[in-house]
């Protein structure tokens, strides 16, 4: 019996075919769960990459994935949401930010990326679902519920487990 879906969004200016998702997608295919995966186009505004997902649906997103699986949450019942190494918007530099999207996009295009990513509020109280956040135990200054030991902002298969152990 397959169980709910759930929807995987990568860190920003990755994709899901990379091997941290590969094996995330058979971690959930293991345990029954359907996989979505999706993969934000990074040069586009985040805020206007909000999806309305299946109800009864979970989302897990990864970094500035996160960031967009916290959009989708504030805006549409989910019966779960996993933010894993939440980008931290607000103490985000709009710079160093910014020095970083330069490099892979036009300055104007950068400018309306961070822009608009600075211009996220992260909330808790906003979501309306139930939601967990995770954090390695080597990140600094990254909100979490729980602390996956012995990792940082990357998903080790450690960091895995952790999720789908508690879905």
């Amino acid at each position: 019996m397959i169980k709910n879906k759930v929807y995987i969004i990568p860190a920003w200016g990755s994709v899901c075919t990379e091997r941290p998702y590969i094996l995330l997608s058979r971690a959930l295919k293991a345990k029954g769960y359907n996989p979505i995966p999706i993969n934000p186009n990074w040069y586009h505004l985040l805020t206007r990459q909000v999806f309305r997902p299946e109800p009864d649906s979970i989302i897990i997103g990864h970094s500035f994935g996160a960031v967009l699986a916290y959009l989708i949450a504030r805006k549409y019942p989910l019966k779960k949401v996993i933010l894993a190494s939440l980008s931290p918007v607000k103490k985000l530099s709009y710079n160093n930010l910014y020095k970083e999207a330069v490099k892979h996009m036009s300055p104007n295009m950068a400018t309306a990326i961070i822009s608009d990513i600075k211009s996220i509020k992260i909330d808790r109280k906003k979501m309306i679902c139930p939601h967990i956040l995770f954090a390695g135990d080597r990140e600094k200054d990254i909100l979490s519920d729980i602390k996956v030991k012995n990792t940082g902002h990357f998903l080790t298969s450690t960091y895995i487990k952790a999720i789908v152990r508690k879905l």
